[in-house]
């Protein structure tokens, strides 16, 4: 999965992020779309899809969560999310090769978790733009500084 920023509008002002920012962009959505999935909401802002019977008494079992689809059983499948490139303007998140991807991408096809939701994609947006004028802010102070 990509997120891309080609430039920050910021008024008369368009700006591209850079591979700082945008890592850190990428790290951040990593925290905060483990929280929504962790609450059993997928890409598309809804409930993900029930664990069907035979997979809840499994669950259950094991004293896992049921009443909602979290993807956490032994917590190796969201773990194994990086931020795996970036360039200046996006920064591609995913999974290495290996049995956690698959996990990953059967999940995927059964209830879509991995993209941003709307909302996740207004935080990113904002997030970026505040960011990028801290960056601006502190180059401006910095270029002030030597020429003092």
């Amino acid at each position: 999965m990509s997120l891309t920023m080609k430039s920050v509008d910021l008024g008369r002002l368009k700006i591209t992020p850079g591979k700082k920012v945008m890592a850190q962009l990428g790290a951040s959505f990593l925290v905060d779309s483990r929280r929504r999935i962790e609450a059993g909401i997928g890409s598309n802002g809804k409930a993900m899809r029930a664990y069907s019977p035979d997979y809840a008494k499994v669950r259950a079992k094991f004293g896992r969560v049921i009443d909602h689809r979290t993807l956490v059983f032994s917590d190796r499948m969201l773990s194994a999310r990086v931020v795996k490139a970036t360039t200046d303007t996006s920064v591609t998140i995913g999974w290495g090769p290996g049995e956690e991807s698959l996990k990953a991408l059967g999940n995927e096809e059964r209830t879509p978790f991995v993209a941003p939701t709307a909302a996740e994609r207004k935080v990113l947006i904002s997030r970026v733009k505040s960011m990028v004028k801290s960056k601006i802010a502190a180059d401006l102070a910095a270029a002030r500084a030597i020429k003092k």
